[in-house]
């Protein structure tokens, strides 16, 4: 593995990718960015697996994102496991603007940095 300041670039990188995919509905980046042992936890304690995130969320046409990015992230890498921690702005269209805390785990698998588990809890 590369040094750690660089890691952590290259996990930000595939974090900002992956709020963006989320925005343009890009089913391919899921498809090869997601683990395939990816789990996603909303606020409201609704659990999701690669395929219901991606055909549920991503690619639900109800679904309509004008804001979704990171803030104040922190990125912590041991090994070949990654966290970030941070801030996430996300409005969807015709709602207000929210924000949630976010944990994103990344695994380094197959020489490339995946997304294998995404937590969002509500700020109160």
């Amino acid at each position: 593995m590369k040094n750690i300041q660089t890691e952590r670039n290259l996990v930000k990188l595939k974090q900002d990718a992956f709020y963006n995919a989320s925005l343009t509905k890009d089913v391919s980046f899921m498809t090869t960015n997601l683990h395939e042992d990816f789990v996603f936890t909303s606020p409201r304690a609704v659990v999701l697996n690669k395929q219901s995130y991606t055909n549920d969320l991503v690619l639900n046409p109800a679904v309509k994102l004008d804001v979704f990015e990171s803030i104040e992230e922190k990125i912590v890498i041991a090994e070949t496991v990654a966290i970030s921690s941070g801030i996430t702005h996300a409005k969807f269209k015709d709602k207000d603007l929210f924000a949630v805390r976010v944990t994103m785990t990344f695994v380094y698998s197959n020489q490339d940095w995946q997304l294998i588990a995404f937590q969002e809890t509500f700020i109160p």
